[in-house]
């Protein structure tokens, strides 16, 4: 029997290695006959340069910038090995993760930071910029990036507006005139990876699938969405090639539209990306049962996320599967749509998150070793 291991990471507990590897220890616990194939999984959100770096496909830069709320922070990206290409993480400045639960609020968030870093990089002298998009704390369309690179925003009476998520509502003109030449002269490159399927707008775009986990309440999250509909017809003036309806235009709030219309970014998936360079379709066809999972499972996860996209390889080839999760939300919803595949949550019904959290890899492992005992003799082969 083989098994595959092809997990993201658990945010704030464990890197996608370090998941992988309570998974492996679980299964050898139960039956160390079992063949293992493990393969990290990243959809471009937080973790994906630890990826590319334990891949050994380049070196980790460290700058100065400033996180969601312009506070001064050390982020990384990193420099691939040819040395004109970098991949930067926005997560690393513009991540939830950096602002505590109780500061969390997309009106005071900006991307300007992670803007900084595509200027550190082009000052390197990159001439290819991949940004991967995902977990993010701002609800911007990238305009806090485009800002740091020489992009005006100006209000009504024609003041210029300095970019957070509160200020989108006053936007009545942008200037790309000062756009950083190299990029306005196209002698650098900016690639969009996307962490998530949404549309910008709608029931299923940024605001009302991803604000919450950002600190809006309800009524927030109609501002926004209202507010970020008036902004578009702004954007539209500046280039239409961008659609907010296509894939993908909706994730990190939004950035990959905002960054599509003001400087002609390409996007694209971002499991794509790893799935070219892994293999993970190959893998899942080739092993006989499949294990993935991530710290939060939901009805996000059937929108592009990670796991999402290897349970969809598994269902394609009628693979039996089995998801781990600190937290499982929309547990009906995503057993309709993944029928051949088994939830686990990993945390004790009396564990804080906290807790939880602390001691994710021996959770992951302990909760591997159980399920398999009553898994493999129903569903193995």
């Amino acid at each position: 029997m083989t098994i595959l291991v092809a997990t993201d990471s658990f945010k704030e507990s464990m890197h996608s290695f370090e998941a992988s590897k309570a998974i492996a220890r679980g299964i050898q616990e139960f039956d160390s006959s079992i063949d293992i194939e493990t393969l990290p999984v990243s959809d471009g959100g937080e973790g994906s340069i630890d990826i590319l770096e334990e891949l050994s496909l380049g070196e980790v830069v460290t700058h100065s910038t400033v996180d969601a709320h312009h506070r001064a922070i050390e982020a990384k990206f990193l420099l691939f090995k040819d040395r004109s290409t970098c991949w930067i993480e926005l997560s690393q400045a513009s991540g939830l993760w950096r602002i505590n639960p109780d500061e969390r609020d997309p009106n005071l968030g900006s991307t300007y930071g992670t803007g900084l870093l595509v200027n550190h990089a082009l000052d390197l002298g990159c001439t290819k910029i991949i940004l991967s998009v995902g977990g993010s704390a701002t609800h911007d369309l990238g305009l806090g990036i485009a800002e740091a690179l020489g992009v005006e925003f100006f209000d009504s009476a024609d003041q210029n507006v300095r970019i957070t998520g509160g200020a989108l509502g006053s936007i009545t003109r942008v200037s790309i005139r000062n756009l950083d030449p190299r990029i306005q002269q196209k002698k650098a490159s900016l690639t969009i990876l996307f962490d998530v399927t949404n549309p910008l707008l709608g029931p299923n775009g940024a605001s009302k699938m991803y604000l919450r986990q950002k600190g809006a309440d309800e009524e927030t999250v109609e501002i926004f969405e209202k507010r970020t509909h008036r902004l578009v017809s702004v954007l539209k003036k500046v280039s239409g090639e961008a659609k907010d309806s296509d894939e993908g235009m909706g994730a990190s709030g939004g950035v990959p539209y905002g960054l599509k219309v003001l400087m002609g970014a390409a996007c694209q998936p971002a499991f794509d990306y790893f799935d070219e360079l892994l293999e993970y379709e190959r893998a899942v066809q080739s092993n006989d049962i499949i294990l993935t999972g991530e710290g939060s499972i939901d009805k996000q996860t059937i929108h592009g996320k990670g796991p999402g996209r290897i349970l969809q390889y598994a269902h394609q080839y009628q693979k039996p599967s089995i998801v781990f999760a600190g937290l499982i939300k929309d547990r009906e919803l995503l057993e309709a749509h993944f029928p051949m595949t088994t939830f686990v949550s990993i945390s004790p019904p009396a564990m804080d998150q906290v807790e939880s959290i602390r001691q994710g890899p021996s959770l992951l492992q302990s909760a591997t070793k159980k399920v398999l005992s009553t898994y493999i003799p129903k569903h193995g082969p």
